[in-house]
């Protein structure tokens, strides 16, 4: 079952400290191609920003996630990878930038580890929740976006990719256990994750993102 992370329950980040914003879903939902263009809306209006991602978002990450993708890892092994390379990631790059009043914009975070490695990899969620809290020191995004859209599309999108991995090459009913699980996720978690329908056009979905973020973020 997905986990809740209610407001109560989220250590949520201080807006005096910076927004910290992920972008979740599933293989070829277009999360690199939105942090883009919403990186360059930031730029515009001024506003100090970093754009990183999961797993890679430091020199030593980077490490990791060759290792990772180099090979299919046993569930536990492999969920342990990706936590060592997130504790490295909120230490050296998204603490940082969120003290300094930075928006941090990130590809991936926890909830991917609580679908991938939970719901769609069969561990113990409560273990999940546990080394999570560990890894991050209890640090949850303020907005997330999980940019969603059918089978088909995702899967079609990527045979163009040069280099696949594990998961882009996972039977369909794999990422059909990602897709639902992202959405039950988003289900449990209104207030924090927002769901987008990643076929619309790329212009379309950066105004939703802009007018949410002055919704649920500036206007608090």
């Amino acid at each position: 079952m997905p986990t809740q992370t209610t407001a109560s329950k989220r250590n949520k980040t201080p807006k005096s400290k910076g927004i910290f914003i992920t972008f979740e879903g599933g293989e070829g939902v277009g999360k690199s191609s939105l942090i883009q263009e919403v990186a360059k809306r930031l730029t515009q209006e001024k506003i100090a920003h970093i754009a990183t991602g999961e797993p890679g978002g430091t020199p030593r990450g980077q490490e990791l996630r060759r290792w990772l993708q180099a090979s299919k890892w046993p569930s536990v092994a492999e969920f342990l990878l990706y936590s060592a390379d997130r504790s490295l990631h909120v230490e050296e790059v998204i603490r940082p930038a969120l003290a300094q009043g930075k928006w941090v914009l990130c590809d991936r975070f926890v909830d991917s580890s609580r679908v991938y490695q939970g719901q769609a990899g069969g561990l113990n969620r409560l273990f999940i929740e546990i080394v999570s809290t560990q890894c991050t020191g209890g640090i949850e995004p303020d907005l997330t976006f999980l940019l969603d859209c059918d089978l088909d599309v995702s899967m079609g999108r990527l045979v163009g990719r040069e280099v696949l991995s594990h998961y882009d090459q996972a039977k369909r009913a794999f990422h059909e256990k990602v897709r639902s699980g992202f959405l039950a996720l988003a289900a449990l978690n209104s207030d924090r994750i927002v769901v987008l329908d990643s076929t619309a056009p790329i212009a379309e979905l950066v105004t939703q993102v802009w007018d949410t973020i002055k919704e649920r973020v500036n206007g608090k």
